[in-house]
């Protein structure tokens, strides 16, 4: 019995993505103005579409390749969830959702990229803490939950994302956006990386790289920002996916755009 009770704990140690010793910080911050941020240790992966035929570009969107890996070296934590309506009302003083009947829990929209970096000014401020938007690196690791391959199959995207199926089908997000964490987990513990609304990232937008990549930052100018995670009015077949990618200007807004942010460890 005791050595049947010592293989489980064991196991549920090597199961949790979010332990202390890869990126030497606590597994979660909690945050006073963002509530609950996992900790994403550092590693590597591949970045972007990958595709075993002749026609990747058929099957991955050419802004998707080509594949590359690339490694993070140090950890961080990120918001389990997208930044709310209440939590930017707190900060910010009222709320430019289009759904802001949704109500407090729901994901602010309708958000530039410039709007977002005064929101990080001032829940910094409000905080004493550093806060940032993830770089595109940073974002698709975690969306990965730390796996090589991810399911995208159509039942794997009911479980975990708000979103539209195909036109003359039912809908799963029922054209809105919906309270966060309402889908499953990953395996970091984030909420929504697929989903609900796309998020901006701090990187320009430009090709990608052919060479392996290390703590990738994205081209040093430009003239878009680059948001992921697909969104409550997406396509599953079009528009969601770990490797999708869209961009916009820096004061670009719609309904379909929130963010989520991230901040290192000390």
């Amino acid at each position: 019995m005791v050595a049947l009770w010592w293989m489980l704990f064991v196991a549920a140690l090597v199961q949790t993505p979010t332990s202390a010793g890869p990126a030497g910080g606590s597994p979660v911050y909690q945050s006073p103005s963002l509530g609950r941020m996992p900790l994403i240790p550092p590693g590597s992966f591949t970045m972007g579409c990958e595709s075993d035929s002749e026609d990747a570009f058929e099957r991955c969107e050419g802004s998707q390749v080509p594949a590359h890996a690339v490694t993070l070296t140090t950890g961080f934590y990120m918001m389990e969830h997208e930044v709310t309506q209440g939590e930017w009302v707190a900060v910010m003083g009222r709320n430019p959702s289009r759904f802001s009947s949704c109500g407090s829990t729901c994901p602010v929209e309708n958000v530039s990229w410039n709007d977002v970096r005064v929101f990080i000014e001032k829940v910094s401020a409000r905080d004493g803490r550093t806060y940032r938007l993830p770089t595109e690196a940073e974002w698709e690791f975690a969306a990965r939950g730390g796996a090589s391959e991810v399911d995208e199959s159509p039942d794997a995207f009911q479980d975990v994302a708000w979103f539209v199926d195909p036109p003359g089908g039912p809908t799963s997000s029922g054209g809105k956006t919906h309270p966060a964490c309402g889908k499953v987990r990953n395996a970091f513990g984030l909420c929504d990386m697929i989903g609900n609304v796309r998020e901006w990232t701090a990187d320009w937008y430009g090709r990608y790289p052919s060479s392996s990549q290390v703590d990738p930052q994205g081209p040093p100018t430009g003239s878009y920002r680059v948001d992921r995670g697909g969104s409550w009015n997406d396509l599953q077949r079009f528009d969601l996916g770990v490797a999708l990618r869209d961009w916009g200007n820096e004061d670009f807004r719609c309904s379909l755009l929130g963010f989520r942010l991230v901040s290192s460890v000390p």
